[in-house]
């Protein structure tokens, strides 16, 4: 199936959180992860690179991280940045799509935060 950049992190978290007792779906669902890993690394690493790119820096032309781990921008650059992720996070890349990859989904234990159960929809529309 084609699913977008910006929504392999949250399947990755929902999968990761499907439980079962049946030893046949847990090997399903684990290498369904194995494989979207490397995708999943591969987004984050991307975005990282983005935020690098745009953030304010040092004169050593290192980020200058707020409390050592968030990075700072001008507000000039910020359509620019966002323009940056937004094209990022629409790239479609190919997963694999086992036939129990939406009853993981639906049944499993992730908690989700404010406004993600409707990107887990539209994930469940891509794979029907």
């Amino acid at each position: 199936m084609k699913i977008q950049k910006k929504y392999l992190e949250l399947l990755y978290k929902v999968v990761k959180e499907y439980k079962t007792p049946k030893m046949a779906l847990g090997r399903i669902r684990d290498k369904f992860l194995r494989d979207l890993a490397p995708q999943v690394d591969q987004y984050i690493k991307d975005r990282e690179e983005i935020y690098k790119q745009f953030c304010i820096k040092k004169e050593d032309k290192t980020p200058d991280l707020l409390k050592g781990t968030q990075y700072q921008f001008l507000p000039e650059i910020l359509e620019e940045l966002n323009n940056e992720l937004k094209t990022l996070g629409d790239e479609e890349i190919d997963v694999i799509n086992p036939p129990e990859l939406k009853n993981m989904i639906e049944e499993s234990s992730y908690e989700t935060q404010a406004g993600e159960t409707l990107i887990i929809d539209e994930i469940i529309k891509l794979i029907v």
